[in-house]
């Protein structure tokens, strides 16, 4: 994230419209981009008039991505595993969500 932000000069708002790669194991480790998809964005934003409502479609856009990713993981998960996978894979959902969300 702060190579992003000091190389590239790149918004602190725009991250909420660059799709992540596949999350992590470590919820620690910081997200990861591709870097083709951090230049095609940023010349789509210098090249927009209007930057702000480029950008709340842009981050809608990936939220609703994000949703169907989910949607997809949860049926792939729902077929693909049995019992006792499916329970190991909820579990450790559980984990990296309260890993993340501590309060301090």
């Amino acid at each position: 994230k702060l190579t992003l932000l000091h190389k590239y000069n790149f918004p602190e708002e725009l991250f909420a419209c660059l799709s992540q790669l596949q999350k992590n194991p470590n919820p620690r480790d910081p997200p990861l981009y591709l870097m083709k998809d951090v230049e095609n964005l940023l010349k789509q934003y210098n090249y927009e008039k209007d930057k702000k409502t480029w950008i709340k479609e842009r981050q809608d856009k990936i939220i609703k991505l994000n949703i169907e990713n989910e949607q997809y993981n949860t049926l792939h998960d729902q077929v693909r595993y049995d019992h006792t996978e499916r329970l190991e894979r909820l579990l450790r959902k559980l984990h990296d969500f309260y890993s993340n969300n501590r309060v301090y």
